[in-house]
């Protein structure tokens, strides 16, 4: 105890009791399965509790550096700690294989620091941060180490409080004055092996459990839809893994799971939608859809979206050579979109797209002229209308969890 770590519990007893609460109900969803993982990897069970710092247990949690899932791995790390990172799976939103995933790194930095409380600020802020920290201020405490605002970005000396005042308060909530928590049930479920790219949906309504029920249970498909391949094990409720296997044949006679795409096109002399259409082995009707177009007429240097569909992560929708597609542009949306840069400014992208800033501002719905590094913005360019690519536009902020 010290006055860091009062700060936050008199912060989550006060403004921050509502966040808190929240955080504490859902808790009971997931620190048995995380405990006992934990315990399995003779590892300290309180360790769960960065989880929620780091996420409030809110397995699709997302940062605005691109961090993801209860324990927030950024892409590198998670695939470092074994994690499948594609355009089908996400098992950063996996709640156990993250938890093995986050037990296995910080079981990395404890052997690396031989200290808990420098493993969690190297979590937070990346190992070789703290160990150039204490090489080069002869620091081997973290707490000593926060008292220098030099030694370690102010996120990292204020995250190791937060987790304390929070094992502080769980360890007693009711003095706390968190006394009528309702807590969430533990997930209960088992695995059953089904076919590979059928959807959520079809799944359900074979083996008769509502979709919402199988989408909840599995947030790290992506598209709803379990990815290509032979088999895939799917999370279900108990009692239906049996069920499952009863109904086998019917799940493989199930039409398999597509979903839409688009790549740009830019149209060249000569080229026609029926041309292009044939090229891309997709229908006229189709690229006036995807284009909002109501007659044929097209002109040189157009940018039009040619809609595919997803075959294994690819589409059956591929440029030319010659083609060659902006740095700025979206495979899987065919939306052209900007990756902020540290020390970038709205008004600098605004001038780099020769656009406003208020176009900027309206097409990902900001609110202010805030943004932030890794953020990946729309852009309306010269050719038209660009959707808005919304999910990475909108970062969550950590007061959303």
């Amino acid at each position: 105890m010290n006055d860091k770590v009062q700060k936050y519990i008199n912060y989550y007893q006060g403004r921050g009791r509502g966040t808190f609460s929240r955080w504490l109900a859902r808790s009971g969803k997931y620190i048995p399965m995380m405990k006992e993982i934990l315990h399995e990897k003779n590892m300290p069970s309180d360790l769960v509790y960065l989880a929620m710092i780091e996420s409030g247990f809110n397995v699709k949690a997302r940062s605005p550096m691109g961090a993801v899932g209860p324990w927030q791995f950024i892409r590198s790390t998670g695939k470092k700690y074994g994690l499948r990172i594609d355009s089908w799976v996400d098992e950063r939103m996996n709640p156990e294989k993250s938890t093995v995933a986050a037990a296995n790194y910080l079981k990395d930095l404890y052997e690396m620091f031989q200290n808990w409380e420098l493993a969690a600020a190297g979590y937070n802020a990346g190992e070789l941060r703290i160990q150039k920290a204490m090489d080069k201020y002869n620091f081997n405490d973290f707490w000593e180490m926060s008292d220098s605002n030099s030694a370690l970005p102010r996120e990292t000396r204020e995250y190791v409080p937060k987790i304390v005042a929070a094992l502080v308060i769980v360890k007693n909530p009711e003095k706390y004055g968190f006394s009528y928590i309702d807590y969430h049930d533990p997930e209960s479920f088992e695995l059953a092996s089904v076919p590979g790219q059928r959807s959520l949906k079809d799944i359900g309504r074979v083996i008769g459990v509502s979709y919402d029920s199988l989408r909840d249970l599995n947030p790290s498909l992506i598209r709803n839809a379990t990815p290509p391949g032979e088999s895939f094990m799917l999370r279900v409720p108990a009692g239906y893994a049996r069920v499952v296997e009863e109904r086998s044949s019917r799940l493989y006679a199930l039409n398999k799971y597509y979903s839409t795409t688009y790549i740009t096109y830019r149209v060249k002399r000569g080229d026609t939608l029926g041309g292009i259409a044939s090229r891309y082995k997709t229908k006229v009707s189709s690229i006036k859809s995807a284009n909002k177009l109501s007659g044929s007429v097209i002109r040189v240097g157009q940018n039009l979206r040619i809609p595919g569909r997803y075959y294994g992560g690819s589409t059956y929708a591929e440029a030319e050579p010659a083609v060659k597609r902006s740095e700025y542009q979206s495979e899987s949306s065919g939306n052209v979109y900007h990756t902020v840069r540290k020390g970038e400014s709205i008004g600098i992208i605004a001038t780099k797209y020769h656009v406003s800033v208020a176009s900027i501002k309206n097409i990902n719905n900001l609110k202010s002229n805030t943004i932030y590094p890794g953020q990946k913005l729309s852009i309306k360019g010269e050719t038209g209308s660009i959707e808005s690519y919304a999910s990475a536009a909108t970062p969550a902020t950590r007061s959303e969890y």
